[in-house]
C-alpha cells in the first residue's frame, strides 16, 4: 500500500547513480543502491500504468500479501510521476521530490527497504509538499492571476485538453466564469454555463453532507454499525465491524463496483446491497485505505433508511433546495440524455463517446449527481457558509486523519492560507473538482466532458498563481 505521511529533507550526497528513462525522469539520476533500484523498478512499473507490471513488482518487493489497489488508483490520480531530485540517500533510505505529470504538484517520496535479496519494502510513503523556494511559481496579482487562467484554458481547449466550464470566486464575487467546447460532437452544440455534466465523484459531498446532516440531527452515529441500519445485509460478521465513519473514510473494506455488465442490472441502493453484500472484506474494517465507490451506495442505502425517503429525494429536498441549485438533477432524465454534455474519451488520437446510461435508471448509479457549475459553486458556498451543516460539523469533516487526505467525504488539501477542501471526480469522458479555500475566500470550480486531467491541470495551474492576501481573518476553533 502507498501511505500517505510527511517525509524528512535532508540534502545529502550519494555514489553511483543509474541513468534513468528520459520519458520519465528526465535526466535526473538515481543512486545504485538498493534503495535506488526499488525505487526504479517502482517508479517504471507505476508510470506504466498497467496493471501486471505493478502486481510483478509488489509480488517482488512486498513482504505481505501484494495488493495494487493504491497504487493503480495512483497512478490515475497523477498520470505517475517525474523525478525532480533525489533529497536523501543511504543504502536502504531515499526520499525523491516527484512532479505529477498531469499538473504542477510536487510529491515526495520515501523509501525504506531491507538488506535481503531482492531488497523488500519496509515502507513507502508518497505525500503531496509545497514547492521549495528553488522551485516556486511567482505568485500574481488577482487579475494577473485570472489572466494567466484564461489564457491557460483558452490554449487548453485549442489544442483538444479542456472542454468544459471552469468558474473561479472569491468572497461572493464570480471573478471568471468560462465555458469551452463541445456540449455534443454530433449536433455540435456548444457547451454554455447552463450546461449539465455527469461530475462523477464530486457526487459523494452531496452523501457525505447527507450523512452528517442525520448525525447532526441525532439520527445516525458516526460509531454506529452498518448491521444497525441494514440487518439483512449478508456478511454478518463485515456488517457488525464497518461504522459509519469507516465508510465516509473509505477505510470500512467493503470493496469497489462490480463488472459494467453487473451493474447495468442494478436499478438503486437496494439492488446493490441485494447483490453484494454477502462479499468478504478487501480488509479488516478501520485497518487500511481503499476507495470505495459501493461504501458510497452503503450509505445512500443507509440516508434511505433513516430519512424514510429516497435518496434523492432526501438530497434534493435538504442540500439542493437549501443551496439553490435549481438545475441539479440525481436521477437522468430525457431532456438531460438530450441536452446534456455527452461525455469523451481521448482514444488513438480520437474522441470517443461513452459514459451513456441505457434508457431510465438502467446503468445508473446511485447517487450519480448532473449539475452545473453554477450550481455546484452556490453549494460550495451554502456548505462553507454553515447553511448544510453546522461549522463545528465541518470543521470536524474535513480533518482528515493523520497521514491521510480523506476526511469524512472530503478530500483535505495544503496547509495554512492554502488549505483547502472539496472533492474530484474521474471516469472516461468525466472530470470535476470543487476547492474550498476558507482561509483566502476562494472557491475553484471546474466540470469537463473529457477525461481526467482535463480539470485537474487548471485547478492546479490557478491553485499555484492565486494571490494569498488573506482578507479573511482566521476563525477561532470551533469549540
Amino acid at each position: 500500500m502507498v501511505h500517505y505521511a510527511a517525509g524528512v529533507l535532508l540534502a545529502v550526497g550519494f555514489g553511483a547513480a543509474l541513468t534513468l528513462g528520459a520519458e520519465d525522469r528526465g535526466d535526473v539520476l538515481l543512486p545504485a543502491t538498493a534503495a535506488g533500484q526499488v525505487f526504479t523498478e517502482w517508479l517504471d512499473s507505476l508510470n506504466s500504468g498497467v496493471a501486471e507490471k505493478v502486481q510483478t513488482f509488489e509480488m517482488t518487493h512486498r513482504p505481505q500479501k501484494p495488493s495494487i489497489f493504491q497504487s493503480m488508483f495512483l497512478r490515475a490520480t497523477t498520470g505517475g510521476f517525474d523525478v525532480i531530485r533525489v533529497e536523501t540517500s543511504r543504502p536502504d533510505f531515499l526520499t525523491v521530490l516527484l512532479k505529477e505529470k498531469y499538473t504542477e504538484q510536487l510529491q515526495l517520496a520515501s523509501l525504506a527497504v531491507t538488506d535481503a535479496s531482492p531488497a523488500r519494502i519496509v515502507s513507502l510513503d508518497v505525500q503531496p509538499t509545497p514547492r521549495p523556494k528553488d522551485l516556486a511559481i511567482p505568485r500574481l496579482t488577482e487579475s494577473s492571476a485570472i489572466a494567466a487562467l484564461k489564457a491557460r484554458l483558452d490554449s487548453s481547449t485549442a489544442s483538444g485538453e479542456f472542454s468544459g466550464v471552469f468558474l473561479v470566486a472569491r468572497h461572493g464575487k464570480t471573478l471568471m466564469s468560462a465555458a469551452r467546447g463541445i456540449a455534443n460532437q454530433d449536433t455540435h452544440a456548444v457547451i454554455t454555463l447552463d450546461t449539465r455534466f455527469d461530475v462523477a465523484s464530486v457526487s459523494k459531498i452531496f452523501t457525505a453532507v447527507a450523512t452528517l446532516q442525520l448525525v447532526e440531527s441525532g439520527k445516525l452515529g458516526l460509531d454506529d454499525t452498518l448491521a444497525k441500519y441494514i440487518p439483512e445485509y449478508q456478511n454478518r460478521d463485515l456488517a457488525s465491524k464497518v461504522s459509519i465513519r469507516h465508510l465516509l473514510t473509505h477505510t470500512g473494506g467493503t470493496g469497489g463496483f462490480p463488472s459494467q455488465q453487473v451493474r447495468s442490472t442494478l436499478l438503486d441502493h437496494a439492488s446493490y446491497v441485494r447483490a453484494l453484500s454477502a462479499r468478504p472484506p478487501v480488509f479488516e474494517p478501520g485497518l487500511d485505505y481503499q476507495y470505495s465507490n459501493y461504501g458510497y451506495v452503503l450509505l445512500g442505502a443507509i440516508i434511505e433508511r433513516v430519512s424514510g425517503t429516497a435518496y434523492e429525494d432526501y438530497v434534493a429536498r435538504h442540500i439542493l433546495a437549501p443551496a439553490g441549485m435549481h438545475a441539479t438533477s440525481m436521477v437522468p432524465s430525457d431532456d438531460l440524455f438530450q441536452k446534456g454534455a455527452k461525455n469523451y474519451t481521448h482514444r488513438g488520437g480520437r474522441l470517443e463517446r461513452t459514459g451513456e446510461w441505457a434508457g431510465g435508471r438502467v446503468g445508473w448509479i446511485p447517487g450519480q449527481l448532473y449539475s452545473t457549475a453554477g450550481d455546484l459553486l452556490a453549494f460550495a458556498r451554502a456548505l462553507d457558509s454553515g447553511k448544510l451543516v453546522s461549522k463545528r460539523m465541518l470543521a470536524q469533516a474535513t480533518t482528515p486523519a493523520p497521514g491521510r487526505r480523506y476526511a469524512l467525504g472530503f478530500v483535505v488539501r495544503g496547509q495554512g492560507q492554502l488549505r483547502n477542501y472539496g472533492h474530484g471526480g474521474g471516469a472516461a469522458g468525466v472530470n470535476s473538482d470543487v476547492r474550498i479555500f476558507p482561509n483566502l475566500g476562494v472557491i475553484i470550480v471546474g466540470i469537463s466532458n473529457f477525461d481526467q486531467p482535463a480539470v485537474d491541470r487548471l485547478v492546479d495551474y490557478y491553485g499555484n498563481r492565486m494571490p494569498l492576501k488573506s482578507s479573511r481573518k482566521e476563525a477561532p476553533s470551533p469549540k
